[in-house]
């Protein structure tokens, strides 16, 4: 499979609820994200080649408004590598600045990899 991604993908280090905006039903968890997609994980293959809409809801500590509404297209479905799961890739469609704003903070705040250089800078301006 030739790699088209071109936007750095975030690992989700906490739990982000999402679900399908009409049902409430969480098709997986999200497990990496851009600003321009994300891979869930869940028990049930998505069908894909169709668009559908989901709901994010984001910490609340991170921000006021905390459900962000989007449309994506479901882009691939597989076999995780538990063979009782699968990973669906969505692609974000039509999203507003705003949104891509809010997705772009969250990811900036939750950087797994920011958090560790400002533990060691501040480690390092100690010492």
């Amino acid at each position: 499979m030739v790699e088209e991604r071109k936007l750095k993908r975030m690992q989700v280090t906490s739990y982000l609820k999402i679900c399908y905006r009409d049902t409430d039903i969480e098709p997986g968890r999200v497990v990496d994200i851009t600003t321009e997609g994300m891979r869930l994980c869940g028990e049930e293959p998505i069908q894909t080649d169709r668009t559908l809409t989901f709901k994010l809801a984001l910490p609340t500590t991170f921000s006021e408004n905390k459900v962000i509404v989007f449309d994506a297209d479901v882009i691939w479905c597989r076999r995780a590598k538990n063979p009782d799961l699968y990973d669906t890739g969505i692609k974000l469609k039509n999203l507003s600045p705003e949104k891509v704003g809010i997705i772009k903070n969250f990811m900036e705040d939750s950087s797994y990899d920011d958090r560790w250089l400002s533990i060691i800078k501040s480690l390092n301006e100690e010492f």
